[in-house]
């Protein structure tokens, strides 16, 4: 048997490498100079972790604490050149928003609003007041005052007085004020057992005399001479209101 001899050639693959230079800047700098190349001359700001990209300076790992700024473009890596409101605990890195994060006394999505507690603590969202009311207010936000007899304190959550209303108010809750002499009022429908007070009258005494020189008007509203202030009115009475185009001359 011959055995046939045979050749195997084999062509070696080249692989060419080229050098590639990696450009980086110390932790919390950033910067390129003229030429394009990374001088790193520039602060991060107020980038978390003190990382920004060595190139535009964004912060690609978000804001710290108390910062927040645009996104780029791509919207995906914020600048932090904005300081949150200074209601905030905290806010959102992308607008700002405080999220009702607030510090103690403000509530509110930006934390704009300012607690009507006496000085202590409300719900974030709503502003409704933690606990009871300071002395003298009532209602879900403790922005009600009373209106009580001998100024004592109402109930905080409907206003009614214990003993009555002060000289002057009437209703459920003594929050309807009446123009009364002497503040004598009925506490039901505010009708004035004694009169108008000065410059007052009409049906629980709500309509203004509106006298000429600030004189009183009788219990029908009719001023002395039928005279009345300048831009008021009316047959008798000067309750109304009266609007006139000056003559060219």
């Amino acid at each position: 048997m011959i055995r046939r001899k045979t050749t195997a050639s084999y062509e070696r693959h080249k692989l060419n490498f080229c050098e590639v230079e990696v450009l980086s800047c110390p932790l919390s700098s950033w910067g390129q100079n003229k030429h394009g190349k990374e001088d790193c001359s520039l602060p991060c700001g107020n980038c978390n972790q003190g990382t920004c990209g060595v190139i535009n300076g964004l912060c690609s790992s978000g804001c710290v604490a108390g910062w927040w700024g645009y996104y780029d473009y791509q919207g995906n890596v914020p600048d932090c050149n904005n300081r949150c409101g200074s209601n905030c605990k905290s806010c959102v890195h992308a607008n700002g928003n405080c999220n009702y994060h607030c510090v103690t006394g403000y509530f509110g999505e930006l934390c704009n609003n300012v607690c009507q507690c006496g000085g202590k603590g409300c719900d974030p969202s709503t502003g409704a007041c933690s606990g009871s009311c300071p002395a003298g207010y009532w209602g879900t936000d403790c922005n009600l005052r009373c209106h009580c007899q001998d100024r004592e304190d109402c109930d905080m959550n409907t206003g009614i007085c214990p003993t009555g209303c002060a000289p002057g108010y009437w209703g459920a809750n003594c929050d309807e004020y009446c123009n009364c002499k002497n503040g004598e009022c009925d506490v039901n429908n505010g009708d004035c057992t004694q009169g108008c007070r000065d410059l007052y009258w009409g049906s629980n005494c709500v309509t203004p005399c509106n006298c000429q020189g600030g004189v009183n008007c009788d219990t029908s509203g009719r001023c002395p001479n039928n005279l009345c202030v300048q831009g008021y009115g009316g047959y008798n009475t000067c309750r109304y209101g009266m609007y006139y185009q000056c003559p060219t001359i």
